[in-house]
């Protein structure tokens, strides 16, 4: 199948499409879409294996699972609402099991979103769970379904986890650098998914992504281990790394059975201030000796946290009394992971991992000292926007500085700062192995379409067509836009209040807005969106490469696998503030497909 061909449609050829009836034919007793379903995959019951009533299901990834919910009319909306549910589950493999499962909402921002993530805790009985083993994942009994719905691929985020988990491949696992007893070799650290379609009482709801969760198997941590720390959450400068530390801004994820400064118990998802030995609650004569030992616990992971806070003003204070680069060094190595810290920044920015410097990266230590970094939610990738409005061009956050992912920089300029020979060298080695490479990039997601097909996408399309990814954006008849962002970041935001003249410009949805004429009360756009296509990816990966190689200073040879980039005459690119950055190649507006030559 040619994806290159199939995604380069326009949008015109889409929407034409989804105002067809989506018509199969029926045969035999097929009743449902679901039942046509598995008869056009050539599922037969009596063909398969059944772990219906198997408490441990040890099965292959599958290249595409099919799923029908029953019990239930809709998925729920809130993540404090929960469903009991069945699931009836066909791997494509030959397997198949019935399980109960009890269904929430799942995500955050994600939750404003018409097609909802939601969660799965299988359980067999009320005293019985059953547990999971699949592919090469960590055992679970719980797992994430993900709707990506900003995501014109329904899977963009796994394609990043794949490709992140190549980046540290050649380390060897996280947990393996840290004193760990008892590690389990499966284990990740970061999540991994794959596709299956989604049925609710035999009715088609959507492409979703089964994935591993922020689990402490995945991470290789156990509950009641001090050290064992997993930290998830909003990590800024003024929040976490400054002088104020805002607990209400992160979860503690492990260990677990922590209390709060007020006597209650710790709850993540109402994250509150650790309990230390100030608390008036912290000794109190009723408590037994397992409430002693978990207050106990909760004041050492305090201590440890806090510690970690610090770390940026320690370091300051160090280089300030004229500590050598070396020493420097040493104290980083004392608290961080470096191998860990290198790929994490080198991936984030060669991806354009935005959304991963404040608060979708996890923070981690086995020993309550030297702290790891993996990624999590990578839908912002690759051009993504967490909107869904527009694509993000690939000169964004590109140069260090105040434009390059602006929050929680705290641990990325130490890096910089003191790692920099390092990061090149790291860079160097995953561009010349192929790993960084428009090949691979391409090769990692036709694979990932081609798991879901063609006829998975059209049914996905009709079932939820106004995505902004199959849309476009629409000027009202006043206004104007462009591809160019030139100092976004000075523009006044748009005001209903305000009188605007022709030329006159500001700023909204994330995209800069032109009057043509006078204008006042006229919002700029009627209809935000853009249309997406594997050929929009694959130029955005090869102008980010040209970029990215700028930035660490690798010059590459003329047929590394997947360059892909072709000596051209040198331009000039602005950064969103409008200041001018360097001397580039010509590439690519990859928003709009047309060359560019800035000027």
């Amino acid at each position: 199948m040619d994806w290159d061909k199939m995604y380069s449609v326009r949008v015109q050829v889409i929407l034409l499409f989804l105002v067809l009836p989506f018509v199969r034919p029926i045969s035999g007793d097929a009743q449902t879409p679901f039942e046509i379903l598995l008869q056009d995959k050539h599922i037969s019951q009596a063909s398969l294996r059944d772990w219906s009533d198997s408490t441990y299901i040890k099965i292959a990834q599958p290249s595409c699972a099919y799923i029908n919910i029953t019990g239930i009319d809709d998925l729920p909306r809130r993540k404090n609402k929960q469903l009991t549910a069945w699931m009836d589950i066909y791997d494509g493999l030959g397997n198949f099991f019935r399980k109960r499962a009890y269904i929430s909402a799942q995500g955050n921002s994600s939750l404003g979103f018409v097609k909802r993530n939601f969660k799965a805790d299988f359980s067999a009985s009320e005293s019985e769970t059953p547990t999971f083993a699949i592919g090469d994942w960590v055992d679970q009994d719980v797992f994430h379904f993900k709707a990506y719905y900003i995501d014109f691929f329904r899977g963009v985020g796994c394609v990043a986890y794949q490709l992140f988990h190549q980046t540290q491949a050649d380390r060897g696992p996280m947990w393996g650098r840290a004193i760990h007893s008892s590690a389990n070799p499966l284990a990740r650290c970061y999540p991994d998914g794959f596709p299956c379609l989604v049925y609710i009482n035999g009715e088609f709801y959507g492409i979703y992504t089964w994935q591993l969760k922020k689990d402490r198997n995945n991470m290789n941590q156990q509950k009641d281990v001090t050290e064992h720390i997993h930290l998830d959450g909003n990590f800024e400068d003024r929040l976490f790394w400054g002088n104020y530390l805002d607990w209400t801004q992160f979860e503690i994820r492990n260990p677990k059975g922590l209390y709060c400064m007020d006597g209650q118990p710790y709850d993540g998802d109402n994250p509150q201030e650790l309990m230390d030995e100030t608390s008036d609650f912290y000794d109190l004569p009723e408590d037994s000796e397992r409430v002693k030992a978990a207050k106990e616990r909760s004041a050492s992971v305090k201590r440890y946290i806090k510690a970690f806070s610090k770390f940026s003003r320690d370091l300051a204070a160090l280089e300030r009394t004229g500590a050598t680069a070396e020493v420097i060094r040493a104290e980083m190595q004392q608290r961080f992971d470096i191998p860990s810290l290198i790929d994490y920044v080198c991936f984030s920015y060669y991806v354009n991992n935005y959304d991963g410097f404040w608060k979708n990266w996890q923070w981690f230590t086995y020993d309550g000292t030297k702290w790891f970094v993996a990624p999590y939610d990578l839908d912002c990738t690759f051009g993504n926007h967490a909107s869904g409005n527009f694509i993000i061009p690939p000169e964004w956050n590109y140069e260090w500085g105040n434009y390059s992912f602006i929050s929680s920089r705290a641990p990325i300029d130490y890096l910089r700062k003191y790692y920099w020979e390092d990061l090149k060298e790291r860079y160097a080695e995953l561009r010349m192995s192929g790993v960084f490479s428009t090949t691979n990039v391409k090769s990692l997601l036709k694979k990932w379409c081609n798991r879901i097909g063609q006829p998975s996408y059209n049914m996905e399309w009709q079932k939820w067509p106004d995505c902004k990814c199959i849309g476009q954006t629409i000027c009202n008849e006043t206004w104007t836009t462009s591809d160019d962002w030139s100092g976004y970041s000075k523009l006044p935001d748009y005001n209903d209040s305000t009188t605007y003249l022709a030329g006159d410009k500001c700023k909204a949805a994330e995209r800069i807005w032109t009057a043509t004429t006078e204008t006042r009360g006229v919002r700029p756009y009627a209809q935000l969106g853009y249309t997406d296509s594997l050929e929009r990816v694959f130029e955005w990966v090869n102008r980010r490469t040209e970029l990215i190689d700028l930035l660490f200073d690798f010059e590459a040879p003329l047929h590394i696998a997947g360059n892909h980039i072709s000596p051209t005459a040198p331009h000039v690119i602005y950064n969103m503030s409008g200041q001018r950055l360097r001397h580039l190649q010509k590439g690519i507006n990859i928003v709009s497909g047309k060359k560019i030559l800035i000027k």
